[in-house]
């Protein structure tokens, strides 16, 4: 793949490949005691060879301590 030339379409399989390394991404985070808050597509950022990272924690929370919902917060 030329730089500067993304692919126009995805495979079925890379979009599982894809799929698979957020889920993996999210099962760390749950390993060491964070909820996300916000995953979504704006923050997975997808780069060479479809290596996805996970960013934009603003709304992340450490858990370590237990987690309570706030009675007028959306979970």
């Amino acid at each position: 793949m030329a730089e500067g030339n993304p692919p126009t379409e995805l495979t079925q399989s890379q979009m599982l490949h894809i799929a698979q390394q957020i889920a993996a991404g999210m099962v760390y985070l749950a390993s060491q005691h964070f909820v996300h808050r916000d995953l979504a597509t704006r923050n997975c950022l997808v780069g060479e060879n479809l290596l996805v990272k996970i960013g934009d924690f603003g709304m992340s929370r450490d858990v370590a301590e237990g987690y309570r919902k706030e009675e007028k917060e959306m979970l």
